[in-house]
């Protein structure tokens, strides 16, 4: 059986909540299943196939929409998520890394966009990141993006929150010194 965990996600420690990471499997280069979760149970991690509520008998149950057939797979999908989750808590652990940062303002009062520019992390140039502001005034960035089936997916994106933290953090500092920049040379 081959088992392949694609976007392996680490889950903020949450109050009240077993759940450590969720995945996308693909099983033998022919299934993939989103949104699979590696939780704490009592008797140590275990897997929390997709599932929905559905009333049963007047009750609330939860149902997976995939099971496994057989024990073997199950314990095959567990030690892959498992050892995924062991290689994502290495990466957590390590330092974080330089991002060099480079933005273009943009003065448009009427536009969302207000910066568009490039990062350079591990030797890789990731153009078209952009800074955006939301109705409300909050800052937010955009990873490198395409659409398909009008729906928007990233191109390039962090493989763990505390990198995408750090990326964040690095193109906000950079913004908010080109407007502090902005506002001394009008002053």
């Amino acid at each position: 059986m081959k088992i392949r965990v694609n976007d392996f996600y680490l889950l903020p420690e949450e109050e009240h909540s077993n759940i450590l990471a969720r995945a996308n499997v693909t099983i033998n280069d022919r299934i993939t299943i989103k949104g699979i979760k590696l939780f704490s149970g009592s008797n140590g991690p275990c897997v929390m196939m997709p599932s929905y509520k559905s009333l049963q008998n007047g009750k609330e149950k939860w149902v997976d929409h995939v099971y496994c057939k057989d024990t073997l797979l199950r314990d095959e999908l567990l030690e892959s998520l498992k050892r995924a989750y062991a290689d994502a808590i290495k990466i957590e652990q390590m330092p974080d890394q330089h991002v060099a940062v480079k933005l273009t303002r943009l003065d448009r009062s009427d536009s969302m966009l207000k910066a568009i520019g490039y990062i350079e992390v591990d030797g890789l140039i990731i153009r078209n990141i952009r800074v955006l502001q939301g109705k409300h005034g909050q800052l937010f960035v955009s990873m490198p993006q395409y659409q398909k089936d009008g729906i928007w997916q990233d191109l390039v994106y962090p493989c763990t929150q505390r990198e995408r933290e750090n990326i964040k953090k690095a193109i906000l500092k950079e913004y908010e010194e080109m407007e502090v920049q902005k506002k001394w040379n009008e002053g």
